[in-house]
């Protein structure tokens, strides 16, 4: 319909694969040939670039990392299946598990009870790392669970496809050094020691996906 309406050429494309292509012609991603952007937000999802090219898989699913099961026997994710990464990682999810932490253990969480007024609806994941940062209890062990389960998802990724570096953008990675730290661990200690990469934030922020719309009609015009 645009190409008819505008008589240009038009490509759409998913945006976790748009903004893995920007970041990688543009960004983060520059002079490496292999990599996973990740999307961290109020879902997790993930878009490949394999040998200089994105990667799309069979059916355009390629990159769905959210829904790695992390725990099979983890709360309930909105696909049916329980314990998949997005369910243990996401923003909305990592406020759920802060506030059903703060309710469940009243004498806990001061610092993070402060700074929301001890309202639910002011928690998300940057004001519970700014509560990890000044050692509160509640947002520390919050903090560190969804660290867990995104790096125990880079790690498995790690060693199935070894990719030289992977990127991670959007909301939650905001969430300061805590969380990376955290990411970082596990990531390597769930990958085989040959298996070698690294974890970077994206350098291009939350415009890495127009910047990928950018790449897109580089390609489509040259």
């Amino acid at each position: 319909m645009l190409e008819a309406e505008f008589g240009v050429p038009v490509s759409v494309d998913n945006d976790a694969n748009v903004a893995a292509l920007g970041e990688h012609r543009f960004g983060a991603g520059q002079g490496f040939s292999s990599l996973l952007y990740i999307t961290v937000s109020t879902g997790i999802g993930g878009g490949w670039i394999l040998n200089g090219h994105p990667w799309r898989g069979a059916e355009a699913m390629a990159g769905e990392i959210g829904h790695m099961v992390i725990d099979p026997t983890g709360p309930l994710c909105l696909c049916g299946k329980r314990g998949c990464l997005e369910r243990l990682a996401s923003e909305p999810y990592i406020a759920q598990q802060a506030d059903e932490w703060l309710r469940d253990h009243p004498d806990q969480g001061s610092v993070l009870r402060t700074l929301v007024r001890d309202s639910k609806e002011m928690i998300n994941a940057q004001i519970v790392s700014q509560a990890a940062a000044q050692k509160d209890e509640v947002a520390t062990k919050v903090l560190e669970r969804a660290g867990w389960a995104m790096g125990v998802g880079i790690g498995n990724v790690a060693n199935l496809i070894n990719p030289q570096r992977f990127v991670l953008g959007s909301g939650v990675t905001k969430a300061g050094d805590q969380f990376w730290q955290v990411v970082r661990r596990v990531a390597k200690e769930a990958a085989l020691p040959e298996v070698h990469f690294d974890i970077v934030p994206a350098a291009l922020g939350d415009e890495a996906p127009l910047w990928g719309a950018v790449a897109l009609a580089e390609d489509l015009l040259s």
